[in-house]
């Protein structure tokens, strides 16, 4: 079966329409592909460099309009086939295993239909086969290209736009435009005989770079070292490989070597990759690793060049193996209220991956394979000491012991406050705090924005003016409020949140919260909230910038029926004192268990939709100095997958992105949640705190 494939040539405009399929690549050069498969075209069949494949072009340029004109083109040229026979030349430069020929005068007729003839034309047409050529002008050549089941091309016609409006001409230098704009044939036949070898537009296909191949007719007026590239990859006659690098697995910490042999002709040079990406320094005929380590695992190649052009050799796959390691022992757990859900964990590296196997007093626990054990509803019969074994090929190691104390009756450790430190921009960089009250009846919540009061701690770099405003989930503004001592400026939907009063300063020193200085402009609100979801944002007055801070105090004394059940906090994650702070506070006298999420990569998703996001988060949980637990990319985790629809969190969260999550049974007591970006990286992040019932 033949298939057809046309490109269109140089245009002085991108046209609509186009679809370009460009394989993935580290070059700039870009393959034609089959338009079926989207799989890049073989090319011509080749010969050698002894013996190239002729691919013979008949002619026809002198056949009808445009008129030769009655003196030498600007270069010279005394045809119009001349043109095109300079332009082959350019090409053939550079061809070793096929080459281009010409017959001229062609022997065949021109060709009136897009049939395959089994003849390669070269001719002016004032239509593409019947099909008009658009706007005059716009579109200045075409090649059509047939090839067969195996993508080996078999026929190619050139055609170029006779309908009138252009003046061909033929030379070098800028595109000439003044006093009469002249159309160069040459660099115009260069690029569509650069589709027939099987090249396409780079620029089409995302890549910036000088080329004959981009889309749009410029003052480039012969072959680029990439459209060079791109031929000699095609058809170059670089180095066959008579021995190829092999996979190999390696103990960690042990030498590793691949090795590669050529033929043909030398010299050769190398360069190694791994995972395609240029190893420094690694430009010898094989490549020693003297102490691989589990990073080093990968896929590795070498490109050999010589004179004639370059080949890649097979990927060789290198595995280092080593012993399962448990770098975060699981914690003991007292406290916990009966019926109420606790959690151990444990975390370990090694190659291969581990696996996981919880023990409860010695014995296997069925289906406790996952890195966290969850217990959802603890009884009395879970009071034990637990173990997790971690396994992998190398060998196996077993965990501290922990237990679970003796459970205590009432209502568990409840979240009483949340407080989240940022740097407040403008547009999306402002501070975005955001609360859910669960449970039955209403929470009376203490809602501060702080900014003068950080002033000694960051001087002139506090935010000097906080606007505190409070929306509901549709968007619309319940209250704001711009000095503590002044009530809040209620909005249309004031009425779900009754009664609201300014913030005296009896009442925070009586929730705990730090001392505002009398007629400063720091923000605060008491409010009486029914269950569901709010909103509150930190923004500067004006426009204002500079560091703030968002706070959410539990003013219910004791634990009423309706709980703060999600508290979390948005805003841009720089470096230094710009990263997202945020505290959170557990009543109470029994432990809880919390769902800490630092999510970065998942606000780009479409359904978000934001922009500028933090790629890579860095979750580390402190109480006091102490960092207690960390976590950098949460990798899909079954127990913690499992719990999304259950506190009501964003899901799904892709288990393949840089999100991090902590799941983490508290005692009562203060804690700070970090979120920070691996190796400096800034950009938008959300802090969450999930009470896991």
């Amino acid at each position: 079966m033949l298939r057809l494939n046309s490109r269109l040539g140089p245009v002085l405009f991108l046209f609509a329409g186009l679809a370009l399929m460009a394989i993935p690549s580290v070059r700039a050069y870009v393959l034609e592909t089959d338009q079926g498969t989207g799989f890049p075209l073989v090319g011509w069949p080749k010969g050698t460099a002894a013996s190239p494949t002729h691919v013979p072009m008949q002619l026809h340029m002198q056949v009808g309009p445009p008129a030769f004109p009655s003196s030498p083109l600007q270069d010279g040229s005394t045809s119009w086939n001349q043109v095109v026979q300079a332009a082959q030349a350019d090409w053939n430069q550079y061809l070793s295993t096929i080459l281009y020929t010409s017959i001229s005068p062609a022997t065949d007729a021109i060709p009136t239909t897009s049939n395959y003839t089994n003849h390669n034309d070269v001719f002016w047409s004032s239509s593409i086969y019947g099909d008009s050529w658009g706007t005059s002008g716009d579109t200045l050549g075409i090649t059509i290209l047939w090839y067969d089941n195996n993508r080996v091309m078999i026929e190619t016609d050139i055609l170029f736009n006779n309908t009138g409006g252009i003046n061909w001409d033929s030379y070098r230098g800028n595109l000439q435009f003044s006093p009469v704009s002249k159309t160069d044939l040459r660099r115009i036949a260069l690029h569509e005989l650069g589709h027939a070898l099987g090249l396409d537009h780079p620029d089409q296909a995302g890549q910036t770079v000088a080329a004959i191949m981009n889309s749009v007719e410029s003052n480039t007026d012969d072959l680029t070292p990439d459209d060079i590239a791109g031929a000699k990859y095609l058809y170059g006659s670089g180095p066959a490989i008579t021995t190829q690098p092999t996979n190999q697995t390696v103990a960690q910490n042990s030498p590793v070597t691949f090795s590669v042999t050529p033929s043909g002709s030398g010299p050769f040079t190398y360069q190694w990759q791994k995972n395609g990406v240029n190893i420094s320094g690694a430009t010898g005929s094989s490549l020693t690793i003297s102490s691989a380590q589990v990073t080093d695992a990968g896929n590795y190649t070498v490109i050999i060049s010589n004179s004639g052009g370059s080949t890649t050799s097979s990927t060789a796959v290198l595995t280092v193996t080593a012993p399962a390691v448990i770098t975060v022992q699981p914690v003991s757990q007292t406290g916990v209220a009966r019926g109420f859900s606790v959690v151990f964990s444990v975390a370990a590296t090694g190659s291969p991956a581990p696996t996981f196997q919880w023990r409860k007093n010695g014995t296997p626990i069925s289906g406790a394979t996952d890195p966290i054990y969850f217990i959802a509803i603890a009884a009395n019969s879970d009071v034990a000491s637990y173990t997790c074994t971690v396994s992998n090929s190398t060998g196996a190691v077993t965990s501290n012991a922990v237990t679970l104390g003796t459970l205590v009756s009432g209502n568990p450790g409840y979240l009483t406050n949340l407080s989240a430190r940022a740097n407040v921009g403008t547009g999306s960089n402002i501070l975005i705090g955001g609360f859910a009250v669960g449970g039955s009846g209403s929470k009376q919540l203490l809602i501060r924005g702080a900014g003068p009061a950080l002033s000694a701690f960051f001087g002139s770099a506090s935010l000097a003016t906080p606007q505190l405003t409070i929306l509901n989930t549709g968007g619309s503004v319940i209250a704001s409020n711009t000095a503590w001592a002044s009530a809040p400026t209620a909005g249309p939907s004031v009425a779900s949140f009754s009664p609201m009063h300014a913030a005296s300063a009896t009442f925070m020193n009586n929730l705990g919260a730090y001392q505002y200085q009398a007629g400063s402009l720091d923000t605060a609100l008491v409010a009486t909230a029914p269950t569901g979801n709010a909103t509150t944002q930190i923004s500067g007055v004006g426009g204002a910038t500079g560091i703030a801070l968002v706070e959410f105090y539990d003013g219910d004394a004791g634990p009423p029926p309706a709980r703060l059940v999600n508290i979390s906090a948005r805003a841009n994650v720089g470096t230094g004192n710009n990263i997202l702070i945020g505290g959170f506070a557990i009543g109470g006298t029994a432990a809880e268990t919390v769902m800490i999420r630092a999510i970065g990569p998942t606000l780009g998703d479409p359904a978000i939709g934001l922009t500028g996001v933090l790629a890579q988060p860095v979750l580390t949980l402190f109480q006091g100095g102490t960092v207690l637990y960390s976590n950098t990319g949460w990798g899909g985790d079954a127990a913690i997958a499992s719990l999304f629809n259950t506190i009501g969190a964003y899901n799904p969260l892709d288990s393949g992105n840089q999100d991090s999550i902590l799941l983490v049974t508290l005692p009562p007591g203060n804690y700070t949640a970090q979120v920070s970006g691996l190796n400096n990286g800034t950009g938008i992040a959300l802090c969450e705190v999930y009470d896991v019932p």
